[in-house]
């Protein structure tokens, strides 16, 4: 997958998300790493993995986060 300037990131650090093909597991965005990879830390296990962005889906804004 090919990035683009001016691409739109869905995504911004704090937000909650999780994966696409198993929405159980919730993480907090901790980095954006150039566009496309995703630094997540998760909540039930408290691991911190790097996820492809196309990967993810945002649950909800934390408003706290900025």
């Amino acid at each position: 997958m090919s990035r683009q300037r001016g691409d739109w990131m869905r995504l911004s650090c704090g937000d909650l998300v999780s994966p696409k093909d198993d929405p159980r597991h919730v993480g907090r965005v901790e980095a954006i790493r150039t566009g496309y990879t995703v630094t997540v830390r998760w909540q039930d296990s408290g691991w911190i993995s790097e996820v492809p962005l196309s990967d993810l889906t945002r649950i909800k804004r934390d408003p706290s986060a900025r």
